[in-house]
């Protein structure tokens, strides 16, 4: 066995890839909680929860947020990242970035689902003005298949929330 495989995790699927990836969801909606996007109670409440149109499942929700209107749905991808992905191996970088791109494409199907409906079984997000869907990821991913939503060339583009002290 080689080190560098000696502490890799071991499971992409089953329990532990299941507890890894519960924890990342909850690091996610910790930080939410810590920025001014942290949702109220009856928002956060929907945190974990499968939202249900017409009987029929949506989505769960990974994290969520709120701010000045516009609601953050967050689908959380705790895709484990090899040393063979770190080395640039061609089939580990392709399949990452598919994965990453066919998350991206799914979440938007599910935010035009719930904009399009914004009050369901579970749900009522009809006061929300703007949904805005994230999908997250541990490790920056490249993406081939998801079209950008918009394209920002300069810092100073950025929507207020999203710059920091350090952005034009």
């Amino acid at each position: 066995m080689h080190l560098r495989t000696a502490f890799a995790f071991p499971d992409t699927t089953g329990p532990a890839a299941n507890v890894r990836s519960r924890h990342f969801e909850e690091e996610i909606q910790r930080l939410i909680d810590d920025s001014p996007w942290k949702p109220g109670s009856a928002m956060r409440a929907l945190r974990g929860r499968t939202l249900r149109l017409n009987g029929q499942a949506i989505t769960d929700i990974d994290a969520i947020g709120e701010r000045d209107g516009t609601l953050l749905l967050v689908s959380a991808k705790g895709r484990l990242y090899t040393a063979l992905y770190d080395a640039g191996d061609h089939a580990q970088v392709r399949n990452a970035a598919d994965t990453v791109g066919a998350a991206v494409e799914r979440w938007r199907e599910v935010v035009a689902v719930l904009k399009a409906s914004p009050r369901g079984d579970n749900y009522d997000f009809t006061a929300v003005r703007q949904f805005l869907g994230v999908v997250c990821t541990p490790q920056v991913s490249g993406c081939r298949r998801a079209r950008p939503r918009r394209r920002l060339r300069r810092p100073s583009r950025l929507p207020p929330a999203w710059r920091n002290s350090s952005a034009g």
